[in-house]
């Protein structure tokens, strides 16, 4: 190292002698500042200018579908809605593209998917339309955009599957049981609410709204002991993997099956659960699109679901198990019933 040393310093010194060190540093700095000036031109030049873009179209609305990341995920969702709603060209943007908010006031029209562009959109104070899915209804609370002006003409698809189609798959895999725990967090007042009102009168609701700080457990042991089972929203303060663990774990102690809120938390180890698919969600998004392309600051649950049943969690609860098909047509069936009623 020492001798590595002591030739970089004579090796300076003998550029010193020369008068090349200035030369070099001079030479240096020019050709960095030569390519951050062409690489600035380029930046430029492929960066999309919404101002400008609307500047130059008619008067029609210019559609963006912003997603938070540039990965094939997204990449297959706009290219559903490009294909699908094909009235109309869409550009592509990333969260990071709007981060200047270099927005028009008008003439934009805008599809998120995800959490990430709203809060950039939220932080740009954008008012245009809005057409945001692929997100729960918890993280839109989160957000707090009933408080702002901004987004306030935002239509949310929300992936959270409506409770009573919970409740109706437990008719299904609990026939005699009628006495549902509900635990939920503040987030999620409104999907209970909605519960409250479309909830057949053979059905006992016990809910507790929780703060997940103060004695959740004790609170959460007090519901499961006055239940026959638990319909689990899609929260995600409270059903989490930091209290999957307790929450199965006191469930299979008092035995009282869990139902709902997706995919991933089946596969963790609760019962079944009706779920969204992307599919799904992006039906229901173009469908939307084609019909009402003007509709403003609505509100949207999934209207269509898929089942995923744990054999083995059903089969330790004495359930029958009965085939995804089957009891989703069974599911549809009884919400048929009830809205007859």
């Amino acid at each position: 190292m020492n001798k590595n040393n002591q030739r970089k310093g004579a090796y300076i010194n003998t550029l010193t002698k020369k008068g090349k060190v200035t030369l070099i540093y001079i030479s240096f700095v020019v050709i960095c500042l030569f390519s951050s000036s062409i690489y600035a031109q380029q930046n430029s030049n492929s960066k999309i200018n919404l101002t400008n873009h609307h500047q130059s179209t008619s008067q029609d609305a210019q559609w963006y579908f912003i997603a938070p990341v540039d990965n094939l995920k997204y990449r297959k969702f706009f290219n559903i809605i490009n294909q699908q709603f094909s009235k109309h060209k869409i550009n592509f943007l990333t969260t990071i593209d709007i981060q200047n908010c270099t927005f028009p006031v008008k003439k934009i029209k805008l599809i998120t998917a995800g959490i990430s562009p709203l809060k950039q959109l939220k932080k740009c104070k954008v008012t245009v339309p809005v057409f945001a899915f692929y997100l729960t209804e918890y993280q839109y609370q989160q957000l707090n955009i009933e408080q702002s002006h901004s987004l306030s003409q935002a239509n949310i698809f929300f992936a959270d599957q409506p409770l009573i189609n919970q409740v109706a798959l437990s008719t299904q895999l609990l026939p005699e049981k009628n006495e549902i725990g509900l635990m939920y967090t503040k987030s999620l007042k409104q999907q209970v609410f909605n519960l409250e009102k479309i909830l057949p009168k053979n059905f006992t609701l016990h809910k507790r709204e929780i703060d997940v700080h103060k004695k959740f457990i004790l609170k959460f042991v007090s519901l499961i002991k006055s239940s026959n089972f638990l319909i689990a929203p899609f929260d995600g303060k409270l059903y989490n993997s930091i209290n999957a663990k307790i929450i199965l774990m006191t469930s299979y102690r008092h035995e009282k099956p869990i139902i709902g809120n997706s995919k991933g938390f089946v596969r963790a180890g609760i019962v079944a659960s009706c779920y969204s698919t992307p599919e799904i969600l992006l039906k229901q998004l173009v469908d939307t699109l084609k019909k009402h392309p003007e509709i403003r600051s609505q509100k949207y649950y999934a209207n269509d679901f898929e089942i995923i049943l744990n054999s083995e969690v059903a089969h330790s609860f004495n359930m029958d198990i009965i085939s995804t098909r089957n009891l989703k047509e069974r599911v549809i069936n009884q919400l048929n019933k009830w809205e007859q009623q």
